[in-house]
C-alpha cells in the first residue's frame, strides 16, 4: 500500500511524535478477500498484531533501513528524552524528525508484514479478484493511540490519499498461451500459508487466569503473546508492552503443553533469560537476527514467543482446543493479545475464479 498523510498539531511540534507502527494501529480490523473469500483477516488489535509479526518475523536491518517508510522506527527507551539524555530514545527523536518538519510525508505498507499469504504465496493469481477492507477508526480514539507527547498537546492525522499496488507481469504469446491450457484444464491450485489470528482478551484481578483462544482444525504453528497496562493517552506510548507482573505463561494444546514446563519469569528482577530465549529462537526460526537487545526486550517488548510447530500428527484428528494459561500478581490487570500463526489450505477453483477453503 502506497499513501500519503497530513499531521495537525497543536501545543509544540516539539512536544509530540508519531508513535511506532503507527499506520496499522488507526484501522480496527483489516481483511484480505481472494477470489470473494475471505483468506486472511485482523479482526481486532490490527498495531498490536503487526507489532508482534515485526518484531519477530523481520531482521534488524528491516529496523536500520526499509522498514523506517512503513513507519517501523522502534522506541530505544520509555520516554520522550532529549539526545542529550542518558535515556534517550532513538525512535521518538527520529519519528519527530521525519514527520513534524513539514507535517506531510508519504509511507509504503506492505501487506505481507500483516497477512502471512502475502508473505508465503508468491506465485500469479490470474483472473481473480483482489479486495482489502479496512475500517478506521474514529478519529478521537486515533488521536490517543497513535501519537505520544506531553498531556497539553494534541496530534490529528489526515490520510490524503491511500492506494492498493498489486504487481502486474504481462506474459509473452508463448506463456500466455501455456497458461490459458492450464486453466482451461480447470483442476484446483492448490494454496498453502501460515494464516495470522489475533486474539484479545481484558484481564482482571487475581492470580491464574486460562483463556481459551478457540478450537482449530489445522495445526498450530507458533503464538506470540503480549500484554499492556494501561488505556490509550497522549502522554502514553502506546505502542509498547510490558512484562511486569507477569509470573508464568503455558500454552495447552488439548493434552499437550508447550514448553513442557511453563515459562517462569519475574521481570522487576530480570529474571527473563528463558522467555528471551525463546523469542530469540523465534526470530531465527523465521531466518531474522533479533530486533532487540535484552533491555529493550525487558523494558520496552516483552514478546512471548511460543513455539508449537513440533506436533503429533494425531494432534489435529479430532480439532485441537488451544488455552493459554496464565499466573499474574493478583492485583495486576492487563489487556492481552495473542497472534496465532495457523496451517492454512486453499484451493483456486481456476474456471469459476473462486478461492475454498480446504478444512
Amino acid at each position: 500500500m502506497y499513501g500519503e498523510v497530513e499531521l495537525t498539531l497543536t501545543g509544540g511540534d516539539d512536544k509530540i511524535a508519531l508513535e511506532n507502527n503507527w499506520f496499522p494501529r488507526c484501522f480496527s480490523q483489516i481483511i484480505l478477500r481472494i477470489g470473494g473469500t475471505e483468506i486472511e483477516g485482523i479482526h481486532s488489535s490490527v498495531g498490536e498484531a503487526s507489532t508482534l509479526a515485526n518484531l519477530v518475523m523481520t531482521s534488524d536491518i528491516y529496523k536500520r533501513t526499509y522498514g523506517q517508510i512503513s513507519g517501523w522506527l522502534p522506541d530505544t527507551a520509555k520516554g520522550d528524552q532529549d539526545v542529550a539524555d542518558i535515556d534517550y530514545n532513538a525512535g521518538y527523536y527520529w519519528r519527530m524528525k521525519l514527520y513534524n518538519a513539514k507535517k506531510k510525508f508519504s509511507f509504503i505498507f506492505p501487506l505481507k508484514y500483516l497477512f502471512g499469504f502475502c508473505t508465503d504465496y508468491n506465485k500469479i493469481l490470474y483472473l481473480i479478484k483482489i479486495r482489502l477492507e479496512m475500517s478506521l477508526k474514529p478519529d478521537a480514539e486515533i488521536g490517543t493511540e497513535i501519537f505520544f507527547g506531553d498531556a497539553a498537546t494534541t496530534g490529528k492525522i489526515k490520510f490524503n490519499r491511500i492506494d492498493l499496488h498489486v504487481p502486474y507481469v504481462e506474459p509473452s504469446l508463448e506463456i500466455e498461451e501455456i497458461v490459458t491450457k492450464r486453466l482451461n484444464t480447470n483442476t484446483p491450485i492448490d494454496v498453502i500459508f501460515l494464516k495470522r489470528t489475533m486474539n484479545t482478551l481484558s484481564i482482571p484481578t487475581g492470580e491464574k487466569v486460562s483463556w481459551s483462544l478457540g478450537n482449530f482444525t489445522n495445526a498450530i504453528r507458533f503464538v506470540f503473546v503480549c500484554f499492556k497496562k494501561d488505556a490509550s493517552a497522549i502522554d502514553k506510548n502506546n505502542a509498547l508492552f510490558t512484562g511486569t507482573g507477569i509470573k508464568s505463561l503455558r500454552l495447552q494444546l488439548n493434552g499437550l503443553y508447550y514448553p513442557v514446563e511453563s515459562f517462569d519469569m519475574n521481570f522487576e528482577d530480570c529474571n527473563i533469560a528463558e522467555v528471551f530465549k525463546a523469542y530469540i529462537d523465534a526470530c531465527e526460526s523465521f531466518g531474522n537476527e533479533p530486533q532487540l537487545t535484552l533491555q529493550e526486550f525487558k523494558d520496552l517488548y516483552p514478546i512471548f514467543a511460543i513455539d508449537c510447530s513440533s506436533q503429533p500428527d494425531n494432534l489435529k484428528s479430532n480439532g485441537i482446543q488451544l488455552t493459554l494459561h496464565i499466573t499474574k500478581k493478583s492485583t495486576s490487570t492487563f489487556q492481552a493479545f495473542a497472534l496465532l500463526l495457523e496451517d492454512a489450505r486453499f484451493t483456486i477453483s481456476t474456471g469459476e475464479g473462486k478461492m475454498l477453503r480446504i478444512e
